[in-house]
């Protein structure tokens, strides 16, 4: 077998971008207030918070990590390849998970667009950086 070799600057700045970006599609800014609604959430306690952001990191994360692998045994090396999978990733694998609430939960078309195509976004934004 192969040794694959990871950037973790890479995965890194990818993970940071992706925290990032995380943050200001569920902030007020963006969807964070139909986000809440759809959820029935009112208020968040402050002791939780922390583990909230700090889980958002880890799963920011692991999933640079794994695009980063999956990237490289896909041998792909520019911007777009790192697209074009991001958007193949998402339409095979989040797009269809997202779907399981909307069918058998009954949850809102709108809670599905906020979640499901922040995935898209967050894959293209880290596919784009990671194969570059």
């Amino acid at each position: 077998m192969e040794v694959i070799d990871i950037d973790l600057v890479t995965v890194l700045v990818a993970t940071i971008v992706s925290f990032i970006a995380g943050g200001i599609w569920y902030s007020s800014l963006l969807f964070g207030e139909i986000w809440k609604k759809e959820h029935k959430i009112a208020t968040r306690k402050e002791n939780k918070r922390l583990f909230s952001w700090i889980s958002a990191f880890a799963i920011s994360l692991l999933t640079a990590f794994f695009l980063a692998l999956f990237l490289a045994f896909l041998g792909a090396t520019s911007t777009l390849d790192g697209i074009y999978v991001g958007i193949g990733l998402w339409i095979g694998f989040i797009l269809p998970t997202q779907l399981y609430p909307l069918i058998w939960a009954k949850s809102s078309w709108k809670l599905f667009a906020v979640d499901a195509f922040f995935w898209l976004i967050n894959l293209v934004i880290m596919g784009a950086i990671i194969a570059a």
